[in-house]
């Protein structure tokens, strides 16, 4: 074999290898929901218009811990929300 030839022969094993590797990587690498697709998702389901299509992605990509954080945010702003709400109307009546 000439040393040309076992050149080219390891440089395509070794992009063969990096190819594989690149790829097992990224089939391991989990895809999470964005801040944005909990927030949507979260709020969606507190009106009670959740698709099931995103119900299931939610429970195979989402943590719960994260879906209870982004409710009690939501909450926490209704809450607050309404408050204001009220002592705005209050307010204008008085």
């Amino acid at each position: 074999m000439s040393e040309e030839n076992r050149d080219e022969s390891v440089s395509g094993d070794s992009y063969c290898n990096d190819a594989h590797t690149k790829s097992s990587e990224e089939s391991n690498k989990e895809v999470h929901l964005t801040l944005a697709q909990m927030f949507g998702s979260a709020f969606a389901a507190m009106i009670g218009v959740q698709s099931k299509d995103k119900r299931e992605r939610d429970f195979a990509k989402g943590k719960a811990s994260h879906f209870i954080i982004v409710g009690l945010v939501l909450t926490a702003g209704f809450v607050l929300t309404m408050a204001a709400v009220v002592s705005l109307v209050l307010s204008l009546v008085a």
